[in-house]
């Protein structure tokens, strides 16, 4: 008897967060924010020096990028397309609608350096 209280009390206590993963996944701009969270780690840029890069016509917190749900209400068309240019992506990559293409780090470096970013890790000389 002790033993099927305690599987309903874990399925009791498994079932709202089970449920609110599963919002979370149906969510297009969550995942919109995932993939821009994505596109910069893909490039070893840690969450905590996104802001530091952005220029200054996206004024985000730091705060933002900790995960996609925080990024999710920050998210505009314009900043999207300046990701999208930045790293070279698809812009239908990060609405969701096709594989994921991420260009080579050479080009990606390019690109930091006409952006006035600075350098990444491994950046070439």
């Amino acid at each position: 008897m002790l033993d099927a209280i305690g599987l309903v009390k874990t399925a009791a206590d498994l079932l709202p967060r089970a449920w609110t993963r599963w919002q979370a996944c149906r969510d297009p701009v969550r995942a919109q924010a995932a993939r821009v969270l994505r596109a910069f780690e893909a490039h070893d840029i840690a969450r905590t020096q996104i802001a530091r890069l952005l220029p200054p016509e996206f004024p985000l917190p730091m705060t933002a990028f900790a995960n996609p749900q925080s990024l999710r209400d920050k998210l505009t068309p314009t900043f999207l397309d300046w990701v999208a240019g930045l790293f070279l992506l698809e812009p239908a990559w990060l609405d969701c609608e096709q594989a994921a293409r991420i260009t080579s780090d050479q080009v990606c470096q390019k690109r930091f350096s006409e952006a006035g970013c600075g350098s990444t890790k491994g950046s070439a000389a």
